[in-house]
């Protein structure tokens, strides 16, 4: 059983292989992942939309990030799952960067985050100073190196997702607390830092075998709110993805709302909101029965609409959603490639705004 910090792609493509050898085993009885795409779009049943695979210049993509004015796109891409890295490349795919120069490390072991000002950082483990954490930043278009600001010590180990607030003054990390020898714990908690300094405002413990440590915060478009994901159990989940409000109390401290329950069964696949706040894109997780990505109604979680369907396309993972509300990029498990699905059009046939 992998650490829950190995989210990303070698251990979900690990797992899968796995699986795969299970099935090839006599009498053994399982449900392979599939299907296995030989097109470049994939047509659905049941009137959900078909998905345009992306040609984005590598193999293998993983976990993208649109920037914040839908010019780039940050993932983790490679010639195959084992040699993935850093990159960034221009939404056309045309202008593509290897950011190995920045020395974030392997996939799982740091986060990618996007400023509201178009800054991209990693936040890693500084392998290069033992015992030290850092937000490297970078500028576009050239993406050519980052600059160091130092992270507390209290931040431990990230690569459990991170956020800007989006007046740019603070960043939301969680990431394994570094505690004394006697006090390890394998939850991440959620750490706020300042821009400027990477000083560190104020910690939000999640107690080990109640919350299950706290996973991928975002901040919600429109909402003065913070969603994550809480309740995981490895890389297996189940977890909820929640929302709580953000306000500050009379000393100016951060304090999280009541949370609401938007989505169940997460296990760290990312998620993405619309521009709007109105709808989130989750995975649903049932590789053999209903795999699926959906929409949720922010204002009222009981009203979903699904967007794929594992039936027709397969596992799709990491749905990402354009600035400008448009698109929907999702990641496919079978051909780890990604996928542009026309949300707004596919919104609009129901009824429905973006």
């Amino acid at each position: 059983m992998c650490e829950a910090s190995m989210r990303f792609a070698r251990h979900r493509k690990a797992a899968l292989l796995l699986t795969l050898l299970a099935c090839l085993l006599p009498f053994a009885a399982c449900a392979l992942p599939g299907p296995f795409h030989d097109s470049t779009v994939l047509t659905q049943h049941g009137g959900r939309p078909s998905l345009r695979r992306l040609d984005w210049g590598y193999p293998y993509m993983d976990s993208g990030a649109w920037s914040p004015d839908g010019r780039w796109v940050s993932a983790h891409g490679g010639s195959d799952y084992l040699a993935d890295n850093p990159v960034v490349v221009s939404a056309d795919g045309r202008t593509r960067h290897t950011l190995t120069s920045w020395h974030c490390g392997l996939s799982g072991e740091f986060d990618f985050v996007w400023s509201p000002d178009g800054r991209l950082g990693c936040i890693v483990a500084n392998d290069l100073v033992p015992g030290t954490k850092r937000l490297c930043l970078g500028q576009p278009p050239s993406f050519a190196s980052c600059q160091d600001v130092r992270l507390p010590q209290e931040v431990g180990r990230p690569g459990f997702g991170s956020t800007w607030s989006a007046d740019g003054q603070t960043l939301w990390i969680t990431a394994i607390h570094d505690y004394s020898a006697d006090q390890v714990s394998d939850e991440p908690d959620l750490f706020v830092v300042t821009a400027a300094t990477g000083a560190l405002v104020q910690v939000f413990p999640f107690v080990p075998g109640r919350d299950g440590g706290a996973y991928l915060p975002q901040w919600v478009p429109q909402h003065q709110a913070l969603s994550y994901e809480v309740g995981l159990a490895g890389i297996e989940g189940p977890g909820q993805l929640v929302m709580s409000t953000v306000t500050r109390d009379a000393d100016g401290q951060f304090v999280l709302g009541p949370r609401t329950v938007l989505a169940s069964d997460q296990t760290q696949d990312g998620y993405a909101w619309s521009p709007s706040g109105h709808w989130v894109a989750v995975r649903h997780v049932n590789p053999d029965h209903g795999d699926k990505i959906y929409l949720v109604n922010a204002d009222d979680p009981s009203v979903t609409l699904d967007v794929t369907h594992a039936e027709d396309v397969g596992q799709m993972l990491d749905p990402v959603w354009s600035p400008d509300g448009q698109t929907l990029v999702v990641f496919g498990v079978d051909d780890e490639r990604p996928y542009a699905i026309d949300i707004a059009s596919y919104l609009a046939s129901k009824g429905l705004q973006p």
